[in-house]
């Protein structure tokens, strides 16, 4: 007996297969819609994302080029008038707009100090560029100083406006000993000579140019321009007047608050003695001697400026005498019981938290002594000075010295040693920044 299937039943499996592919084509296309759907809205994404990318380095750019564009422009309208220039600027206002490609860039220049562009033509300031494209704005900035031409005396180890007194051993590299007056040779003496004249003999052996011309000094207002951004150090909080075992600089003050560029103001009273010994300074120090007060500078001490925008020892004095001297021993974290290099303050781009570290004893920048012919220096055994000595008054130099010119600091005067008004920017100020 055949058994043959019904067709109903055959007709039911049938649509039954026939619905589960519809089913499933369905899906499949579904699946391919989202898919399809997904990878378009990505790509919008990723699209957008690199447009802003693009958008991003660009403003960049613009900020960049702001900042060189304001410090042209300021060199061309401070060589037109070099007396009035800063009365066309206001503190923190835009100056300067300018379309360019997509986007544009602006720049406004921001006195740090009190606001008035206009008040010290020798002051710092800090020059914002602006570059907006799209949506994105960025900003560039980078503190500038007056620069110029380098006053002839940067390019001297040391020089006087009065005389020079050399015995001992003393030896200059790179640059001249100078004097505006008489330069005194004895004991022995390696290096050039410039002065007006000269009188004495040496041993060693001495390029002598006399009479030399006379070299102009630097303008007495640097101390006081310094001063307007100086954090204080009373000297009563002074231990015996002893400057000692401490790091200063721009994170740095056992005295009190930081000052964020480094430098600090001590003023001494009249016949007062002031030493500072076992330090490393990082930075400024101001010092006011008004009347026959005693500055003793002993290492072993390592010192030097916390911006090329600052000299490192300046002291504004009358009748004072100031003596500086080296040490044949290194500058001791653990006989100090200080870190010199802690997180903050690195030496040589180096920082820890241990006190194992010796530092060789060295002055690194300028030292300036200034207040008229009434003072002395007196440069006293070991002495180390890479960068230039300066004094208004006399100098002696005893014992062994060694007094080394720095070319870096006359290719890039500091603060009131150049003529002129040309802006220079200031070495490691630059950084992005936020609206001024």
């Amino acid at each position: 007996m055949t058994n043959t299937a019904s067709p109903f039943h055959w007709g039911t499996t049938v649509a039954r297969r026939r619905g589960s592919a519809y089913v499933f084509v369905l899906g499949i296309s579904l699946i391919v819609t989202v898919l399809g759907m997904g990878a378009l809205t990505l790509s919008r994404v990723s699209g957008k994302a690199t447009g802003q990318g693009n958008d991003w380095e660009a403003a960049a750019d613009l900020a960049c080029s702001a900042t060189e564009h304001a410090i042209s422009y300021i060199n061309a309208a401070a060589a037109v008038s070099p007396s009035t220039w800063r009365s066309a600027f206001t503190s923190r206002q835009t100056a300067f707009t300018q379309t360019m490609g997509r986007g544009s860039f602006s720049w406004a220049l921001k006195d740090e100090v009190d606001g008035n562009l206009s008040e010290d033509y020798l002051r710092p300031f800090r020059v914002y560029g602006i570059g907006t494209v799209g949506s994105v704005t960025r900003i560039y900035s980078v503190q500038v100083i007056p620069a110029g031409t380098p006053l002839d005396v940067l390019r001297t180890a040391l020089h006087s406006n009065s005389t020079v007194t050399l015995t001992g051993n003393a030896q200059a590299v790179n640059g001249p000993i100078s004097s505006n007056s008489t330069v005194s040779l004895s004991g022995n003496v390696n290096g050039a000579i410039e002065a007006l004249s000269t009188t004495g003999t040496a041993q060693g052996t001495q390029t002598i140019t006399a009479p030399a011309p006379v070299k102009a000094m630097p303008s007495t207002t640097i101390f006081n321009d310094l001063q307007q951004n100086a954090t204080v150090i009373n000297y009563s909080s002074l231990d015996s007047g002893s400057l000692q075992n401490s790091l200063l600089s721009s994170t740095s003050n056992p005295y009190g608050t930081p000052n964020p560029y480094g430098i600090y103001a001590i003023s001494m009273s009249g016949n007062q003695t002031l030493q500072i010994t076992n330090c490393r300074i990082v930075g400024t120090l101001l010092i006011t001697a008004p009347n026959k007060d005693n500055i003793q500078v002993q290492g072993p001490i390592e010192w030097e400026p916390s911006s090329g925008g600052y000299p490192i020892l300046l002291i504004s004095g009358s009748k004072c005498q100031v003596t500086i001297a080296g040490n044949p021993t290194w500058l001791s974290e653990s006989a100090c019981e200080t870190n010199f290099d802690p997180p903050g303050t690195p030496y040589q781009g180096r920082t820890d938290t241990d006190t194992v570290d010796d530092y060789p004893p060295q002055y690194r920048g300028i030292i300036h002594i200034m207040g008229g012919s009434s003072s002395t220096v007196q440069l006293n055994a070991n002495t180390y000075i890479s960068g230039t000595l300066i004094a208004d008054c006399p100098i002696t130099t005893t014992a062994e010295c060694t007094l080394i010119q720095n070319p870096a600091i006359y290719a890039n005067p500091p603060l009131g040693y150049a003529t002129g008004n040309a802006m220079a920017e200031v070495p490691g100020s630059w950084r992005w920044d936020t609206l001024p």
